[in-house]
């Protein structure tokens, strides 16, 4: 019995995803991918290619024009001829000149986003003392009643400030999600 074949990307969550997407937008190499994710295919590639009975072709449009290619009934050749468009290099160097602005749009995100990971581990890590120190038997004896009640609010403040940051965070990473998407 042959293995079933998955799309390595259908189990990856947000996060995951934004990093694969962020490394192969930076590897500056060549590289062949193969996916139906279209939103990591727009996010990450500068040429198509079709695979079709046996043959490799270039594709000179881009994916969205490719869908509708395939979900459009076939026409009969028209005796018009096409009206010229920009070259393939011309073509190439203005989804360029795009993707420079997307990424110079993403960078601040991609910096805030990275900001709010390390406050998020921060708070994480704050939490984590806070409660093992509020964990000891001690802390609840009569001496200990106000410094059980400091611990108490920092706790609370720890915890609202953590639940703001994943808010944020939460947000930040949906603006970039669109980004890559559309």
């Amino acid at each position: 019995m042959a293995a079933a074949q998955r799309e390595p990307t259908n189990h990856l969550d947000i996060e995951m995803r934004h990093a694969l997407t962020r490394a192969l937008q930076e590897y500056e190499g060549a590289m062949v991918l193969v996916s139906h994710d279209r939103g990591l295919l727009r996010a990450s590639c500068d040429q198509l290619f079709i695979v079709d009975a046996g043959t490799v072709r270039e594709y000179d449009d881009d994916l969205e024009a490719y869908t509708r290619t395939l979900a459009a009934p076939e026409l009969p050749p028209s005796h018009e001829q096409p009206l010229p468009g920009p070259s393939r290099r011309e073509q190439r160097r203005l989804e360029a000149e795009v993707r420079a602005q997307v990424s110079a749009r993403r960078k601040p995100l991609e910096a805030q986003l990275s900001r709010l990971e390390g406050e998020i581990e921060k708070l994480t890590l704050e939490k984590a003392h806070l409660e093992k120190l509020m964990a000891s038997p001690d802390i609840y004896e009569q001496a200990q009643k106000a410094r059980l009640r400091q611990h108490l609010m920092e706790q609370a403040t720890v915890t609202k400030q953590l639940e703001l940051a994943e808010e944020q965070w939460l947000d930040v990473s949906a603006r970039l999600e669109e980004m890559s998407c559309g």
